[in-house]
């Protein structure tokens, strides 16, 4: 009889309606992966969008179940051979070098399951080495996560694809899947897009334009402190740009770590940024100090490369290689606006004021101005 309620379809088939709808977006991902030169994610894409396409045409080409789950299997096994590659620029080249692993993927599994069939008749023993099949796909898919952690979130998301994929071995791959896995690459893609636009690339914080943003709706309660190391021109011409690169991150480091709720950001060059959301600057006085006097007590150590050469060569025994130790510090300026409503970028003029302040009466000192109210 008539029923009155409606069971909606699943996604799965919903989706499936839409045959070429998986298509397109894959398309459009991979171009997007290959203008932001992430290869891994560009070969995922491209081995994703070709094994839909072989899948699309299988009814023509009379493929069976047989071929059609050898292929499946034959991208499980590619993805785990991703997790392994190193994220390069992609080109034509590592283009046809992810086909030709997919190529072979797909003709080892197609081996393993003609080898199967005919070797073992029992269908419980089938079911027996499928599950460890899938047991060492998994625990090798994990190993290659751990081995090969990059920074990002493309492994993971990779890993939870091949996951899924392994839950669902025994279908033959859907549109719904093959969304799954451009889902995940073009989270990655977002991830990324947000790291390069608002952190840091040496220093691993937050750079400008995230400063902007969280500043943007802040109000006015609020204490900006800007920061410079000391000298620090010299000190790069002195040890070069290297060791100069090797004290900016020990500097941004040492300053993600101060306390009463303070955000560090990078303004540019040897210029750094701290924020303390309802603050004002003789509240955030005591922490910025501890973190001035944090940075003046480390001991930066710096090798000679041609006495660590000349040592290992000649004389290692008798050759002094103890490390030059060297001080870094840093100089201070901490305000909060005027007046309501007062535009971010006059109190951070303000700030950077109280930093020269600084540098004229000393350096290594935080001068913080009166709150205003």
């Amino acid at each position: 009889g008539n029923s009155f309620f409606y069971s909606p379809p699943s996604i799965a088939t919903s989706i499936s309606q839409i045959p070429f709808l998986s298509l397109i977006v894959n398309l459009i991902a991979l171009l997007i992966a290959w203008q932001f030169k992430q290869s891994r994610v560009s070969i995922s894409l491209l081995i994703l969008f070709i094994s839909e396409c072989t899948l699309l045409v299988s009814p023509v080409l009379a493929f069976t179940d047989f071929y059609r789950h050898s292929l499946i299997e034959g991208m499980i096994y590619t993805f785990c051979c991703i997790l392994m590659m190193k994220d390069k620029a992609p080109s034509l080249g590592r283009a046809f070098e992810g086909i030709a692993i997919f190529l072979g993927m797909i003709v080892l599994a197609l081996l393993i399951k003609i080898a199967v069939i005919n070797a073992v008749q029992s269908d419980v023993a089938i079911h027996v080495f499928n599950t460890l099949k899938i047991s060492l796909i998994f625990a090798f898919a994990v190993l290659a996560l751990a081995l090969k952690p990059t920074g990002n979130n493309f492994s993971i998301s990779l890993f939870i694809c091949v996951f899924c994929m392994l839950i669902v071995h025994n279908i033959v791959a859907n549109n719904f899947i093959g969304l799954l896995i451009m889902s995940a690459c073009i989270l990655n893609l977002l991830v990324d897009t947000y790291a390069m636009a608002y952190n840091d690339e040496l220093t691993g914080i937050k750079g400008r334009r995230a400063l902007d943003s969280d500043t943007s709706s802040l109000g006015t309660s609020y204490t900006v402190v800007m920061a410079d190391v000391d000298y620090f021109k010299k000190f790069n011409d002195k040890y070069g740009h290297s060791v100069g690169d090797q004290v900016l991150r020990m500097v941004a480091g040492k300053l993600s770590a101060v306390k009463g709720g303070g955000k560090a950001y990078r303004w540019g060059g040897e210029e750094f940024t701290l924020l303390f959301p309802n603050k004002s600057p003789d509240e955030v006085f005591p922490f910025i100090e501890e973190v001035r006097q944090s940075i003046a007590d480390y001991e930066f150590k710096i090798r000679d490369k041609n006495e660590r050469k000349k040592g290992s060569e000649d004389n290692r025994g008798n050759v002094n290689t103890s490390p030059e130790i060297v001080h870094v510090t840093m100089s201070f300026g901490a305000t909060n606006p005027a007046i309501q409503q007062e535009a971010f970028g006059k109190v951070i003029k303000r700030a950077d004021a109280l930093l020269y302040k600084a540098k004229e009466d000393g350096r290594n000192k935080v001068v913080v101005e009166e709150s205003s109210f």
